[in-house]
């Protein structure tokens, strides 16, 4: 009968044991997740804030294109104009003159 008191009693100690184990394992497993669920974090927002700056960088870069070639034909435009109205003001000149001179 006293061999299967301590035979039981081993048993539990071994139990206690393997649950402490167990225990210690999940709490190490759970805080070796947490510090990678962390980490992993951390670079996906860096990542994802230098992806952010590169977009930026490429939409401004888009825009200058953009308005420059806006301001480009503008001032094409302007230039036509000028040389519409230049034309008409020597053609209004002229006629005015050979009116006056006769």
């Amino acid at each position: 009968m006293k061999e299967v008191i301590t035979s039981i009693l081993e048993a539990e100690s071994k139990a206690e044991e393997i649950v402490k184990t167990a225990q210690d394992k999940s709490k190490e497993l759970l805080l070796k997740g947490e510090t990678e669920a962390d980490e992993l974090k951390e670079k996906t927002i860096a990542f994802v804030k230098a992806k952010r700056k590169d977009v930026l960088k490429g939409a401004e870069v888009e825009a200058n294109k953009n308005y420059n070639a806006r301001i480009s034909q503008g001032e094409k435009k302007a230039e036509e104009l000028i040389n519409t109205a230049q034309d008409k003001i020597d053609a209004v000149a002229e006629n005015i003159v050979k009116e006056i001179i006769g």
